[in-house]
C-alpha cells in the first residue's frame, strides 16, 4: 500500500523499532529507490524524505538478514521493472558476508 512520505504518515504507519525494507516512488507511483533498515524503517525513512519522492511503501522484516533478502528481491524486481536511481546491487550491513539469493552476488562490507 502506497502511503504518502511525510513525518505523520511514517509515524502513523511503521511502528518504532521494526526492521524492513522500503521503496521510494515518485508522484506517478514509480520506484525509483529501494533500500532498507536493520532495525528502525521509521528512523530511516524520516530522514529520506525528499519533495523527488511523494510515496512509500514498507514491508517489515523478522530481523536483519531477512530485510536484506526482501531488499535483493526488490531491487532485482524494479530493477528490470522501472528505473531505479542507481543501478548499483545493494550491500549487505557492513560486516556481514551475505550472498544474494536472487544473483549469487558476494560481497563483505
Amino acid at each position: 500500500m502506497m502511503h504518502p512520505l511525510n513525518p505523520e504518515e511514517i509515524t502513523k504507519a511503521i511502528p518504532p523499532k521494526t526492521p524492513g525494507i522500503f521503496k521510494l516512488m515518485n508522484k506517478r507511483g514509480d520506484v525509483k529507490r529501494v533500500g532498507m533498515a536493520e532495525t528502525d524503517l521509521a528512523e530511516t525513512l524520516q530522514k529520506l524524505i525528499h519533495p523527488k519522492y511523494e510515496f512509500f511503501e514498507f514491508k517489515s522484516a523478522a530481523g536483519d538478514k531477512a530485510a536484506w533478502q526482501q531488499l535483493c528481491e526488490a531491487w532485482h524486481y524494479h530493477r528490470k521493472n522501472d528505473f531505479l536511481e542507481s543501478d548499483d546491487h545493494p550491500q549487505p550491513p557492513r560486516g556481514k558476508y551475505w550472498t544474494c539469493h536472487v544473483c549469487e552476488d558476494s560481497r563483505r562490507y
